[in-house]
């Protein structure tokens, strides 16, 4: 990237910073603690090439969370790789009945209080992540967070190739806030889920062959894609350059080059600009300003710090 165009970047970015970016990607995304998700399965089968629009991004992703960057300069693009994609999503699913629904249950193996039927359930468990509209109306979102000691739903019918899946455990968590990988918020078209062997979480990827690839906000204005992918999420299915595109609520894959095929692998760049990787870094939550690390480290010593004892 050259001088200007480094410029026009940090200008734009330093402006979008003023209506809240870091206290948009700093706290919990979807799951409320400090684990994300450790997928034990690809989840990321059944993708279809779409078009080169996709359909709203409404998981709560603010207009902010999408600065364009420019194309990375020779320098930055050190090491060139080759990478194939499928597509992972939020399932959508209704509350099923006592009687015939299977229950989310958490890690102590209780109840969540929610059943989905044995099709959702499995759906559920494969993509990560479901949203849930109750029989109230009121529409809740849990989120996968390891496997059981025992099997809870036979799904190998569904998914004859993920015996485990039916060993998923959840936990209710905050639909504008879904988290991946270390506590990295889940960014739909920009965070992908990868095999950390090859690509350690944080990797910053750049695809010339999703450049320019039209996507239209839950704002209804449309965002181009500059081509970059975060590595903020991880899956035990996931080998080598196989890397999984997350895609927030959308049904429609955007992407010409997601084609859930090996042979169908394309050209990447393996970027190491440290200041383009800090800055996604920055908006997925990973990566907080020297201010604020400055402040948090201050406001942990004060509660250290002994209180002083009263004079009798």
């Amino acid at each position: 990237m050259n001088q200007i165009g480094i410029y026009r970047f940090m200008t734009r970015f330093a402006i979008l910073g003023l209506f809240g970016i870091s206290s948009a990607c700093q706290t919990m995304p979807g799951t409320g603690g400090g684990r994300g998700i450790d997928a034990a399965w690809d989840r990321g089968t059944g993708a279809s090439p779409g078009g080169e629009q996709s359909g709203h991004v409404d998981v709560g992703m603010g207009e902010h969370l999408y600065v364009a960057l420019d194309q990375p300069s020779r320098r930055a693009k050190q090491k060139r790789v080759r990478v194939w994609a499928t597509h992972y999503s939020v399932h959508s699913a209704r509350e099923a009945s006592r009687r015939e629904g299977r229950a989310l249950r958490n890690t102590k193996n209780r109840s969540l209080g929610v059943r989905l039927s044995r099709k959702d359930w499995c759906r559920a468990a494969m993509q990560g992540t479901v949203q849930i509209t109750r029989r109230s109306g009121e529409v809740e979102t849990y989120q996968f967070v390891k496997t059981g000691d025992y099997e809870q739903v036979d799904c190998r019918r569904i998914f004859p190739r993920h015996p485990a899946i039916g060993r998923s455990r959840f936990r209710k968590v905050n639909k504008s806030r879904l988290k991946g990988a270390r506590g990295a918020q889940l960014i739909p078209y920009r965070s992908v889920a990868v095999d950390r062997r090859r690509f350690p979480s944080g990797t910053l990827l750049y695809v010339p062959a999703a450049k320019g690839t039209a996507i239209k906000l839950s704002s209804g204005k449309t965002w181009i894609h500059d081509g970059y992918f975060f590595a903020a999420d991880r899956g035990g299915g996931l080998r080598g350059g196989h890397i999984d595109v997350y895609l927030g609520t959308a049904r429609k894959n955007p992407f010409r080059f997601v084609k859930s095929r090996q042979e169908a692998a394309v050209v990447a760049y393996v970027v190491t600009d440290k200041k383009l990787v800090d800055d996604m870094a920055r908006l997925h939550g990973v990566l907080k300003d020297a201010e604020d690390t400055r402040l948090a480290r201050r406001a942990l010593r004060k509660r250290r710090r002994p209180a002083p004892q009263r004079r009798s």
